[in-house]
């Protein structure tokens, strides 16, 4: 059994935090064209409504702490999320996402494009704040466990 399964099983024991398993993350994060570690600095209000016919996306700015993959330009980025009920990043309740997990102050491991599909990408951020998309509702947003962070780093560079 790898770190990574240690590391995720035990996140698995905690309610509100993610249930992706080593596989799907590790595809996703090496899938994904940006992978960053960043703070939540303020989340947008959410649109009201569950994404189904259309999509329903939820903005949140953050302040990036470390670059895993690729390439940002800005020390704070715009992100859009889609609230997807059922999701691990939605609140279980009401069509917004999880205020757990989306805390100011919290750190998370962000998997995200930049790509504008479905209106995910805001198309009018602040100044100096690069805009991005997290296209995966499930892995898209997971806390950032410094364990975690390393072994996503030493995948990410091959060792």
């Amino acid at each position: 059994m790898s770190y990574l399964s240690i590391v995720l099983g035990c996140a698995l024991l905690v309610p509100g935090l993610f249930q992706n398993d080593e596989k799907a993350l590790l595809s996703a994060m090496k899938q994904a064209e940006i992978v960053v570690v960043a703070e939540v600095v303020e989340v947008h209000p959410s649109l009201g409504a569950w994404s189904g016919l259309l999509a329903s996306v939820q903005h949140v700015q953050y302040r990036v702490v470390e670059v895993l993959k690729g390439n940002v330009k800005s020390k704070e980025i715009d992100a859009g999320h889609y609230v997807v009920r059922n999701s691990w990043t939605a609140d279980r309740e009401k069509p917004r996402l999880s205020q757990e997990l989306f805390k100011p102050g919290n750190r998370l491991i962000l998997i995200l494009s930049r790509e504008r599909g479905h209106g995910c990408k805001s198309e009018t951020p602040k100044k100096d704040i690069e805009s991005f998309c997290s296209p995966n509702e499930n892995a898209g947003a997971i806390p950032a466990d410094p364990q975690l962070v390393d072994r996503m780093r030493d995948e990410l560079q091959g060792k």
